[in-house]
């Protein structure tokens, strides 16, 4: 679970709400083209993989529902067929101390028999506005090493807003079993240039690379670096969780 950040409020005449722009080095560009991603839809997925999220099952520990799904993908890798299930609940009446917002992603193999790979699980109590959700590329797929295995990055806001401030932010990105990540805070941003409003961290934007799981990798030290920058360029593409204008 993310702590609540004290929220900063700023004085704008208007406010706008947008969908990220992408920066000058793209995200989802850097995207393998070995990897072919499918988006599908709740009748596509396997009849193994529906079981968890069949409130009756009891493999659905979190009692979730088919309704709750914003996004299911899936590909081919060396580690064989994949699904992923992307899902996020509300409750708008929830007291602070309960979770008003929830981000749950799930990976299946389905190879042999189907398994969970990982899970992504994150929440807001709250009893303002909540925000629980993925950034408009609800999760990114390549194969920056090129070794077959594809990553999964996905990114995505939590917060409980009370005025205009920015929100905590994370991607958190899998190889396997393998889990990187990048946290911080999403920046509020001018929506005539699409870039923070300034790089001070007062208004959102800063970030940091959990360095202990990457050291972790089996990975080189060049590519540490690869995977570092492929962090950072996703954070860069998703930071303006708002972007706000002042009235001429």
């Amino acid at each position: 679970m993310m702590n609540q950040r004290t929220s900063k409020a700023i004085k704008v005449l208007s406010v706008t709400l947008m969908l990220a722009l992408s920066s000058s080095y793209s995200y989802s560009a850097s995207n393998i083209n070995t990897i072919s991603i499918n988006h599908l839809a709740w009748s596509q997925l396997p009849a193994t993989v529906q079981k968890y999220y069949q409130t009756s099952s009891t493999l659905n520990k979190l009692k979730l529902n088919n309704k709750d799904i914003v996004a299911i993908s899936s590909w081919v890798d060396a580690t064989g067929t994949n699904y992923l299930v992307q899902l996020q609940r509300l409750d708008y009446a929830a007291t602070f101390d309960s979770p008003a917002g929830e981000v749950i992603s799930h990976l299946y193999n389905v190879d042999q028999a189907t398994r969970r790979v990982w899970q992504i699980y994150d929440y807001v109590p709250c009893d303002l506005d909540v925000i629980a959700r993925y950034t408009k590329e609800t999760a990114v797929v390549t194969d920056i090493n090129n070794n077959g295995v594809a990553e999964v990055s996905v990114p995505y806001y939590i917060g409980c807003r009370g005025d205009v401030s920015y929100d905590e932010m994370e991607i958190i990105m899998y190889e396997g079993k393998q889990k990187f990540a990048i946290r911080g805070n999403s920046a509020i941003c001018d929506s005539k240039t699409g870039l923070p409003v300034d790089k001070t961290g007062y208004y959102g934007g800063d970030y940091k690379i959990d360095e202990q799981l990457l050291q972790r990798a089996a990975l080189s030290a060049s590519q540490k670096t690869v995977f570092r920058e492929h962090l950072k360029s996703g954070w860069r593409d998703n930071q303006c969780s708002i972007y706000f204008k002042y009235d001429d």
